[in-house]
């Protein structure tokens, strides 16, 4: 129970919804709640604050990827296919695109529809060790289509997005 507490303290601090506005405590809070292991939106969350410097927080790619694997091997969807992103843009690791595929495809296991998107994309492509298959990415496509994420379309426009899935779009 306390590293639940301790979440929704940090997500009240970081909005100063109720407390006063603390985004160095929040990431804190957060950092806190992942450690004994029992809330992965405590690391998936500071990890979101160190890749885009929420509140002033710092940039540190290499905290972020600490935070994103650890929540990623915990099953945590979103934090997989983001871990995916690190990767395919070089980010805090060395830039690889077969892992950048690997947690692309778990996030995509995990039900993430950007994972699934993401995996369309290495197989349009041929990317991470993929052989370029337009049957693989029409079937990962229509897959997060199914889920709700909208397809790049031919001018690589997206719609309907949510800003943490346009974070997570591979570039």
């Amino acid at each position: 129970g306390h590293a639940v507490a301790t979440f929704d303290y940090a997500s009240i601090s970081l909005l100063g919804q109720g407390v006063p506005k603390n985004p160095r405590l929040a990431l804190e809070l957060f950092e806190t709640a992942a450690d004994p292991g029992q809330v992965t939106n405590g690391a998936y969350n500071a990890a979101l604050m160190y890749v885009r410097g929420i509140e002033d927080t710092p940039r540190d790619y290499f905290k972020a990827v600490k935070w994103l694997r650890w929540a990623a091997e915990r099953s945590h969807p979103q934090a997989a296919c983001e871990l995916g992103v690190m990767y395919a843009n070089g980010k805090g690791v060395d830039l690889n695109e077969t892992e950048a595929l690997k947690w692309f495809n778990r996030a995509a296991q995990l039900g993430e529809s950007q994972g699934m998107t993401n995996m369309g994309i290495y197989y349009a492509l041929g990317k991470g060790g993929v052989k370029q298959s337009d049957d693989q990415a029409f079937k990962w496509f229509s897959k997060a289509a199914l889920k709700g994420n909208t397809i790049v379309n031919s001018t690589n426009q997206t719609h309907t997005h949510t800003e943490r899935e346009r974070w997570c779009f591979v570039s």
